[in-house]
C-alpha cells in the first residue's frame, strides 16, 4: 500500500498531508539529514509534480525527530509563525542515486555548486506540448514511475580574483571602520577605475 502526497490546488507549489501544508521535505538515512527540497520540480523553481506516491501505508505524527528507525513520519515546523509540518523519508526505503557535486553557475569572482539526488517515485508530471495554434499548453501524465533531480545543499568558492576582491573588501572595511562594504561596489570602482586589484 502507498500513500499518495498531493498538491491542494493547480498552480500552489506547496504539497499538503492531512490537510497540513509540507513546509520541507527531508531525506535522511541513520547519520541524520542527507538532502532536502520544498517541493519536486524539473530544472525550473515551480513544482512540477502535482503529486507521488509513498512505499508505505503509515506517515507518522511525531514530536521530535529520530532517524534511527526507517520510518516514514512528519513533525511541525518549527519556523516562526509557521503552521506547516517538515516531512521526512528514509532514503533507504525508495530508489535514489546520488549524483554529487555539479556547477550551478559561474562568475569572475566565485563558482556556485549544488549537490544532486536523484530519486524513483510514482508521480504526476506536469508536461506540456504544442498545441494546433503553436502555443504551449500544459498538461499532467498519468502517473508512472519517474526519476525526479533534487538540487541542493549549494556551496560558494572563490576564485583567485575573488579571494583578492575579498581582501581589499576587509581592508576597505577596517579603514572605514564600518561593518560591511559591498564586494560590488569594490568591483564597480575598479570598473570605473578608482580601485585596482
Amino acid at each position: 500500500m502507498n500513500t499518495t502526497v498531493s498538491q491542494s490546488q493547480i498552480g500552489f507549489n506547496p504539497y499538503f498531508f492531512n490537510g497540513k501544508q509540507i513546509q520541507n521535505i527531508y531525506f535522511y538515512d541513520n547519520t541524520g539529514i542527507v538532502a532536502k527540497c520544498r517541493w519536486f520540480n524539473d530544472g525550473g523553481s515551480n513544482n512540477d509534480f502535482k503529486e507521488f506516491d509513498l512505499p508505505t501505508e503509515n506517515i507518522k505524527r511525531k514530536n521530535k525527530v529520530d532517524y534511527s528507525k526507517d520510518v516514514f513520519f512528519y513533525i511541525k515546523n518549527d519556523e516562526r509563525h509557521s503552521e506547516g509540518i517538515n516531512l521526512h523519508i528514509p532514503i533507504n526505503t525508495i530508489p535514489h542515486k546520488f549524483l554529487g557535486k555539479q556547477l550551478n553557475f559561474e562568475t569572475k569572482t566565485e563558482k556556485n555548486f549544488y549537490d544532486v539526488l536523484e530519486i524513483e517515485l510514482s508521480s504526476v508530471k506536469r508536461c506540456h506540448r504544442l498545441n494546433d495554434l503553436q502555443k504551449i499548453e500544459y498538461y499532467y501524465d498519468e502517473k508512472k514511475l519517474n526519476t525526479i533531480t533534487i538540487k541542493y545543499k549549494y556551496s560558494t568558492e572563490l576564485k583567485p580574483y575573488g579571494d583578492k576582491l575579498k581582501d581589499l573588501q576587509e581592508k576597505i572595511q577596517n579603514a572605514l571602520k564600518v561593518d560591511h562594504f559591498s564586494k560590488y561596489d569594490i568591483e564597480r570602482l575598479i570598473d570605473a577605475k578608482i580601485l585596482s586589484v
